[in-house]
């Protein structure tokens, strides 16, 4: 088996928003039955969302965390409810993850993206669905979110997107190819979320009544000082030439 290390930063000052502690891109081949991902991120003292994809093929995509249990998995390409199994993930450590034979039990290669909960980069949000317009659940990202994603966890339903640079009206779907929906006034209740909450409608696919859900939830840091800043939320207009548009991060 070999893992290389693909990505590692640290903000301006180097201080507590160093990236590294907190985001970790590895990729890894393997020809056993498990693998050994040594991301560098401890899993021990607070919570993390890890998402796979075989880099050689059109294998599925498997999202997994620890605030669901990490052998609990979804598949953010399809309609699939939550399943369990410690073939994708195995477990977590105070210094990377394991994964079971489907992510490391033949001679392919594969990616992994491992987020950690902290504030003002990146939350994990479980709740149960009551179906009830204006709905409020909490979360501890410390900030206005740039992006959520949700997904009802049962069979059927996809993948729900609010961004920053859509109307709180707007909602586009992460397993579809389509277009944003406009005026999608049951999603997100008409209602921007704020630092400690987001807002609900009565659409099934975000607040089904009894239906359990889990929302990924991203922060903004565009506002920040730059030294604070190591995640940003935004958009950019394509123009169709073979050199496309220059996003400047400012980092």
């Amino acid at each position: 088996m070999t893992i290389e290390k693909k990505l590692l930063g640290t903000s301006p000052s180097g201080g507590a928003t160093d990236v590294a502690k907190v985001f970790s891109v590895d990729v890894w081949d393997n020809e056993g039955s498990s693998a050994t991902i040594t991301s560098g991120l401890d899993s021990t003292d607070s919570d993390v969302m890890i998402w796979a994809k075989q880099r050689d093929g059109t294998g599925d995509h498997y999202l997994a965390d620890t605030v669901r249990g990490i052998t609990k998995y979804i598949k953010p390409n399809s309609y699939s409810a939550e399943s369990t199994s410690s073939g994708v993930f195995a477990s977590t450590s105070s210094t990377g993850y394991t994964t079971g034979d489907v992510l490391g039990g033949s001679t392919q290669s594969y990616v992994g993206w491992q987020f950690k909960t902290q504030k003002k980069f990146f939350d994990v949000v479980t709740y149960t669905g009551n179906g009830v317009a204006g709905r409020t659940v909490s979360h501890n990202l410390g900030s206005v979110p740039g992006m959520m994603i949700v997904r009802n966890l049962a069979q059927g339903y996809s993948w729900q997107v609010y961004h920053r640079s859509m109307a709180n009206t707007d909602r586009i779907e992460l397993d579809n190819g389509g277009a944003k929906s406009t005026g999608a006034t049951t999603y997100w209740n008409s209602t921007t979320p704020t630092s400690s909450v987001f807002t609900l409608g009565t659409q099934n696919q975000v607040n089904e009544d009894g239906d359990s859900f889990v929302a990924y939830l991203f922060a903004d840091n565009s506002s920040e000082d730059a030294e604070d800043q190591m995640i940003k939320c935004g958009s950019y207009t394509g123009n169709n030439a073979v050199i496309g548009p220059v996003v400047n991060l400012g980092w």
